[in-house]
């Protein structure tokens, strides 16, 4: 009986997979990707960096003035809301690349730097050489 192995990637293409995934999956969700993400994974836990994440909505409610601080909290809970409610999509988008399951979701945006953050628990054997 012959048996079919799929072709092993490296970390550093899973991780490239994965920054693809969650920008397509973030695009999807708020209408524009961010302009850089970095994805790394160390033993369980996959981290995921997005830089240039805001849009034009969301950096005029931060603007300087009297409300921004205001706003920046609007934009906080909003993102997370929208995040929280997406969890099942975002796991099954970046199953595809990872050969395993992302779970126990965290999630943080600062307004202030333009930037979002992703922490997943990795279960399962997957494609990367890490248990």
């Amino acid at each position: 009986m012959t048996t079919t192995r799929r072709p092993t990637r490296s970390q550093g293409e899973v991780e490239s997979a994965v920054s693809e995934a969650i920008c397509r999956a973030v695009r999807d969700l708020i209408g524009r990707g961010p302009r850089h993400v970095t994805t790394t994974i160390r033993g369980p836990t996959m981290f995921i960096h997005l830089q240039g994440v805001l849009t034009t909505a969301e950096e005029r409610l931060i603007a300087p003035g009297e409300s921004a601080a205001a706003g920046r909290e609007m934009v906080r809970q909003m993102r997370h809301q929208i995040m929280l409610a997406a969890m099942p999509s975002l796991q099954t988008a970046l199953e595809g690349p990872l050969g395993r399951v992302a779970s126990a979701m965290l999630h943080d945006v600062s307004p202030d730097s333009d930037q979002e953050v992703f922490v997943f628990n990795l279960r399962g054997e997957g494609v990367v050489g890490v248990p």
